[in-house]
């Protein structure tokens, strides 16, 4: 807003800078998480709500600056246009928070693909189920390394699909640039019906994945877990990357 205002776009329009109230409000929330159970999510749902009508007031403001900047640059030049667009496609991410922080007011605690970032609006929560750290945030990658440790493939995906739905695009990436793939090592989440089919996909004969569930006979045998224990040294290669 202070960009739009500098080159001259929609000075006498009135916009109050409400930073300073949504950070003491935000220190609030920090306070209340440390607090007692049972008040915290009491307390944070109306400290939630007071920087929900904060944030409506400003898009309200927002909204008249953006209209009397328009009319603006239709009666001089174009100077400012980019950082009328700028504000105008951010604007459109703060309504999308406005409103997904409504419905979370409601009552509606799950909010399917709900915005996380303004800088990077594709980014999901993925929930890792680990003591230390349950839930990140970005997005998932798969990469498929060598036994000398070379990386032969990766892909980027959206959300948190599961493991075995990414095996196929894996094995074909490296595929792809030659290699000549004849055994597959991964941990237990690609172990089901769904990495199966990828491994029949891909022409996969030899595999040395841990099933879901109840385990195969075979992987009792010292031969299967010897070879799974190698495929442990995969790990630090992907700790690194990350």
């Amino acid at each position: 807003m202070t960009r739009v205002k500098a080159v001259g776009l929609a000075t006498r329009t009135r916009f109050r800078n409400r930073r300073q109230k949504a950070g003491k409000i935000i220190r609030k929330v920090s306070h209340a998480l440390s607090g007692r159970p049972q008040d915290r999510r009491s307390v944070v749902d109306r400290l939630t709500g007071e920087l929900h009508r904060l944030a409506l007031d400003t898009a309200r403001e927002a909204s008249c600056v953006i209209r009397n900047a328009r009319r603006a640059l239709r009666a001089r030049d174009q100077r400012g246009v980019k950082q009328l667009v700028s504000l105008e496609k951010e604007m459109v991410l703060v309504q999308r928070l406005i409103d997904q922080t409504a419905l979370r007011l409601t009552g509606e605690r799950t909010i399917a693909n709900r915005l996380i970032s303004l800088s990077d609006p594709d980014a999901r929560p993925i929930r890792r189920g680990k003591p230390q750290q349950p839930t990140e945030f970005g997005y998932k990658v798969s990469i498929a390394d060598t036994p000398e440790g070379f990386v032969v493939s990766h892909q980027v995906y959206t959300g948190n699909p599961a493991d075995a739905q990414t095996l196929e695009a894996a094995i074909g990436g490296a595929q792809a640039i030659g290699m000549k793939v004849a055994t597959v090592f991964a941990d237990r989440g690609y172990g089901d019906v769904v990495g199966d089919s990828a491994l029949v996909a891909r022409g996969i004969s030899d595999s040395v994945i841990p099933r879901k569930g109840t385990a195969h006979p075979r992987q009792h045998t010292r031969a299967w877990r010897r070879r799974y224990r190698w495929r442990a040294g995969a790990e630090g290669r992907i700790s690194a990357l990350k």
